[in-house]
This record gives structure tokens, sequence and C-alpha cells, in this order.
């Protein structure tokens, strides 16, 4: 079962149609099929889609791609890149990474590698894969990290306010859902306009917390309400702390809506 969804909210509290029939207010644009269930969206803890053995095989495929550029030190036919690496480590570069198009192969490898179009002589166009100079990936790290300032560190004093789901009556907007939250009955849903800023948040916080100039902020002492920064399979993410005790603490991701227990 699949849904395509397309979402334009109106974040207005007084705005009350949705008992209205004109065509004129079709906010909601859905193709999808009709056995489809809410509870397709929920994830069994002891099912995860994402789990710790994914993970490895994810990050050993990433570390035999760099392996494999380096035999090849002007570049790889992105699609002979499948072939050369199922000959090379006897195993499918595609299900390794679970993606359906090699050319998303970018996501994984843009830390050390670019990817870039070249023209043919018949007109056509083909993308080599070549690795990143050691020293220039070096240079961008250095200064991503001067650009970061105090200001993208979150204080220890910091808290996020009593009532997450608290809103102000804003003008229409697109947007997606980024978490559903069976526990709470609702849905989490992020503006289009501020996913490029969630993209470049992520990578600040990938490089700033990733850095030993971090590890003075490690917290010792978790308590309720406290505002931090913290992993999430693998993944640095902006939190606080919902509960915690002796048996468990739950953990509230604040720029997803997204709940863990642990």
């Amino acid at each position: 079962n699949s849904q395509s969804l397309r979402i334009t909210v109106a974040n207005n509290g007084n705005n009350n149609r949705a008992n209205n029939s004109d065509e004129n207010y079709n906010d909601y644009e859905s193709c999808q099929n009709n056995q489809y269930q809410f509870s397709d969206y929920v994830v069994n803890e002891n099912e995860e889609q994402y789990d710790e053995e994914d993970a490895d095989k994810e990050e050993e495929a990433i570390n035999n791609i760099q392996s494999l550029l380096t035999e090849f030190p002007h570049g790889i036919r992105l699609l002979s890149l499948s072939d050369l690496y199922q000959k090379k480590f006897g195993k499918n570069l595609l299900a390794e990474l679970k993606i359906a198009n090699i050319l998303l192969v970018q996501d994984f490898v843009d830390d050390f590698a670019n990817i870039s179009r070249h023209g043919e002589e018949n007109g056509s166009c083909d993308h080599i894969i070549t690795l990143k100079d050691p020293k220039q990936v070096a240079q961008t790290q250095s200064q991503l990290l001067q650009q970061i300032t105090s200001s993208g560190v979150v204080s220890q004093t910091f808290r996020y306010a009593n009532n997450l789901f608290s809103y102000i009556n804003n003008p229409r907007f697109q947007g997606f859902v980024s978490n559903l939250d069976e526990n709470e009955h609702c849905l989490h849903i992020q503006p289009v306009r501020y996913q490029e800023h969630i993209e470049t948040l992520m990578e600040e916080l990938q490089s700033y917390y990733s850095s030993p100039i971090s590890n003075s902020l490690i917290i010792n002492n978790i308590e309720t309400g406290l505002s931090c920064v913290t992993t999430y399979d693998g993944t640095y993410h902006r939190a606080f702390i919902k509960e915690s005790d002796l048996y468990k603490c739950v953990i509230v991701y604040v720029d997803y809506g997204t709940t863990k227990e642990v």
C-alpha cells in the first residue's frame, strides 16, 4: 500500500471548513489505495526499518566505494559503478544502500566524492564520479566550523516552550508530513520552504558536534526538560528530554516531532 500526499495547510484556529464541500477549499489533494490504513504508518519497535545492521551495511558500502575510487584517479562512469562494485566486492551496491537509482548514490558519497556531468560526441550526457581532493575536503570542513557561531550552540539553561503543539494564526502555507505520532494522535507538518533551512541546519549540526571542539558541551546529568543535541541512527539532532528517571528516558526530536524512549 502506498500514498502520495500533497497538503495545503491553513494555520488558523478560527477557520472551520471541515464540512464545506466547495471545490475552492480543496486543500487536501490525495491519490491513494482504497485499502490504505493509518496503521500502515506505525513502525513496530521490534521491526524498525533502519536498525544497526542496516547502518553497518551502509557504512561498509560507503567505505567500499571510497576504496574503489582510489583505484581510478580519473573517475568512474556512474553507470559502471555498480558493475565494478559487484566485481570487486561481490555485492549488489543498490541493495546495500537500499536505493533504486544509481544517481541517488550522491547522498551517500558527498563527503568524499563529486559527481559531474560530461558531454559526449553523440550529444548525450554522462555522469562521472571522482574522489575529492583531501586537502579541499579538510579546508571546507574547517571553513564550515568557523562559520558556525556561538548562536548555534544549545545553552544549558535553554528550555523549549511547555506546549510544543501551540500555534499562531499564520497565512496558509504548503507543507509536508514529517512525522505521524500515534500516541499524541497528531500530524507533524513542516512548511516546504523550511526544508532547505532544515538541511543546512543538519549539516552544521553534524560538522560541529562530530568535531572534538564540542566535547566540552557533553552533558553528564540528564534531567527532565533539558534541551540538548543527541544522535539518532548516527545523526545529530536537536532534542529535549521529555521524561527522565532511573528506568527510562523519553527524548523528543524537536525538528521532526519524533519521540523515542531509551
